[in-house]
This record gives C-alpha cells, sequence and structure tokens, in this order.
C-alpha cells in the first residue's frame, strides 16, 4: 500500500477528514451511518500520534455522530481513557487485541505486553 515505517500524525486538521467524508457520496453520516474504524492502518494511540487520534475522534462525535471504533495495541492510562470517554460521551467502541501471550515479544516487540492490554481493557 505504499507506507513506510516512519511514525507521525497525518497532516489533515480533525475537520478536514470530515469534510472529505461528507462529500463522499458513499458515506452515510450519522448515527445510523457508515461505520468508521480507526486503526486500521498504524497504531492510532502511538506516542507520537495520539494527540491526532483523540482529535478525530472528538471531531467524528461531534459533527458526525458515526458509530466509531478504534483498534490498539497500546497500552491507554486513565488520562487517555478519560479523555476518549469526555470526547465521545462513552459511545465508542474499543478493540484491545491480544495475539498471543506466550509469543508476544516475537510477534509484536514493540508494543505493549498482553498485561498491560489487560489494564487498557480494565480502564
Amino acid at each position: 500500500m505504499g507506507f513506510n515505517n516512519v511514525v507521525k500524525p497525518y497532516p489533515l486538521s480533525g475537520l478536514q477528514p470530515i469534510y472529505a467524508l461528507l462529500i463522499n457520496k458513499y458515506f452515510i453520516p450519522g448515527t445510523r451511518g457508515t461505520y468508521i474504524a480507526i486503526g486500521s492502518v498504524t497504531e492510532p494511540f502511538h506516542p507520537l500520534l495520539v494527540g491526532k487520534t483523540l482529535e478525530y475522534i472528538e471531531c467524528i462525535y461531534n459533527y458526525l455522530g458515526n458509530p466509531t471504533q478504534f483498534s490498539t495495541k497500546q497500552y491507554i492510562d486513565k488520562l487517555i481513557a478519560g479523555k476518549i470517554y469526555e470526547a465521545t460521551n462513552g459511545k465508542i467502541s474499543p478493540l484491545i487485541t491480544i495475539v498471543t501471550l506466550k509469543m508476544h515479544r516475537e510477534l509484536e516487540p514493540k508494543q505493549s505486553t498482553p498485561e498491560r492490554r489487560l489494564e487498557t481493557i480494565k480502564t
């Protein structure tokens, strides 16, 4: 898909993806509209991306209201979890992935441990 290994925030402001979605004839805005998935291309809660991710989540909720899911393997602390909750009024679907308990260092050497991800689920 042409992606490289450099982690950097997407250059669009929070409102620019909203506009792009609204002019897309295949997108349906609203609570019964198109499902939005965050985290299918990169780790949305990587320390360099968390601010932009929160901005996008807040704009989606405030301007579109579409059902939204994020997927992550990062540890999310209480502060970030609180910001997600505040931005969405708790109306978001989190997916915290745990691929393996025994071989996580070999398969996902740069990700949070399964134990930290379980803490994220608890939070």
